[in-house]
């Protein structure tokens, strides 16, 4: 089952400035976004320590080649999406300027 990824019904209003509403839709989307990337750091540090099997030294020396560059501008491609997709259910930018 796919849930729809637009709510319905009026957006709460919490501030008279839409765009401080706006504001913190996009801090909390990156607060989520921030906590799921922690605990899956959090994962792979205790999985390679009971392995032993990884040095500091290797993260930090670490070269991507090209389609792992590739993978990773996707990635960050969607977690913009994530994050600002507040902007795209007001249908406007911040203060509801169309510049």
């Amino acid at each position: 089952m796919t849930l729809p990824r637009v709510a319905k019904g009026r957006r709460a209003r919490f501030h008279d400035d839409a765009a401080v509403d706006q504001l913190f839709g996009i801090v909390t989307a990156l607060t989520a976004e921030l906590s799921v990337a922690f605990e899956r750091i959090e994962t792979l540090e205790r999985v390679l320590a009971r392995r032993g099997s990884l040095e500091r030294a290797e993260v930090e020396d670490y070269v991507i080649d090209e389609v792992e560059a590739g993978d990773r501008a996707a990635q960050r491609e969607a977690l913009i999406a994530r994050v600002f997709q507040v902007l795209e259910a007001y249908g406007a930018p911040p203060g509801g300027r169309a510049d």
